[in-house]
């Protein structure tokens, strides 16, 4: 006579796996937008860090020497009379009727 064999009971799945199941139907969803998202980081996000990095320095074409001046353009456009007084209102007045 054999003995019955004692099958372990499957160890309980984290949270983490209860919520967020990637079967194929998740993983094909992914890759239908996974190139919309690729496009999108490349012609959004990069070009968005890379002007905001390049806000922050003084520099030319001509001289590749990128100066580090930090928020000095920001304060003298900011305090710059034509732009309170002509550049700001235009602007907004421009997103307000379009």
């Amino acid at each position: 006579m054999t003995e019955p064999t004692v099958q372990a009971e499957p160890k309980p799945k984290s949270w983490f796996a209860k919520q967020f199941k990637f079967g194929e139907r998740e993983r094909f969803m992914v890759m239908l937008v996974a190139p919309a998202i690729t496009i999108l980081f490349l012609f959004q996000v990069v070009p968005i860090v890379i002007g905001t990095n390049a806000s922050f320095r003084d520099w030319a074409l001509h001289d590749p020497q990128k100066t580090w001046v930090g928020l000095k353009k920001y304060v003298s456009v900011l305090s710059d009379g034509s732009f309170i007084e002509l550049v700001l209102p235009n602007t907004i007045m421009f997103m307000v009727f379009s």
